[in-house]
């Protein structure tokens, strides 16, 4: 059963975006259905309204007053159909960035390391390499005390090199989060979005966020974290990913 209802909710999640348009075209052709349906009453009502100002030609206002009602079920449906293709339109562009975002946070993942690591080939340093590569983001954006997340929880520094994100933690969240992201694969779930680590860390989410994660096929092996100075000198961590959030993550049997 639970397999049952795990498959359709992905079903519903991959194909949203055609489900939502194809619910706003269906009301737009209803609301035109319901609108000539409507005009009979409506005429009659104007008849009616004529005779009863004793009028051949009713002012516009007058027409409006008089047959507006008859076509509050087609506005509806008219609005209900921008809504869902709106929305779908939405779904889609956050898809598409999704994917975008995706592939550069792994392309460029995998460039960066592979540069530092041709740079000290032949020796077993990646762990320094990693720190390196850490460092220099740090340096190519220093951090305002402005631009530091408040999480209450800790108050060590904390930059997230993926989304360059900068916030307060304790290093035992940083691994209870990581904890929480098998948990959820490992579930009868089978996958975690990038938004749900985030909120583990007591930080807000990100659209992306939900358009990103891992799943049993593409798990997070590791939060890989480095020790880094800040601008001013400050000691900070930063937090990367192994591997990577990937786009359409709840399709378990996609990879």
């Amino acid at each position: 059963m639970n397999n049952l209802v795990q498959s359709v909710k992905t079903s519903l999640i991959t194909h949203m975006p055609g489900m939502l348009a194809g619910m706003g075209i269906a009301s737009f052709a209803s609301a035109t259905v319901v609108a000539v349906t409507a005009t009979p009453k409506a005429m009659r009502l104007l008849d009616e309204k004529k005779k009863e100002l004793k009028k051949d030609t009713l002012e516009p206002i007058e027409i409006v007053q008089t047959a507006w009602k008859c076509y509050i079920p087609s506005a509806i449906m008219i609005a209900v159909g921008t809504g869902c293709v709106v929305t779908s339109l939405k779904v889609s562009e956050r898809r598409g960035a999704a994917w975008a975002t995706a592939y550069s946070l792994s392309e460029t993942a995998f460039r960066e390391y592979q540069e530092k690591m041709v740079e000290k080939l032949g020796e077993k340093k990646e762990k320094q390499a990693r720190d390196e590569i850490a460092q220099e983001k740090v340096d190519k954006k220093p951090t305002k005390n402005v631009d530091v997340l408040q999480t209450g929880r800790g108050d060590v520094i904390c930059k997230d090199l993926a989304t360059e994100r900068t916030f307060t933690v304790d290093i035992d969240d940083i691994r209870a989060a990581e904890d929480y992201v098998r948990e959820q694969i490992e579930s009868g779930i089978g996958y975690c979005s990038w938004n749900e680590l985030y909120f583990q860390l007591n930080i807000s989410g990100t659209e992306l966020g939900e358009e990103l994660g891992w799943n049993a096929d593409h798990p997070l092996r590791e939060i890989r974290i480095s020790s880094c100075l800040g601008a001013d000198g400050v000691p900070m961590l930063a937090i990367d990913y192994n591997p990577r959030p990937r786009a359409e993550f709840w399709r378990v049997d996609r990879y």
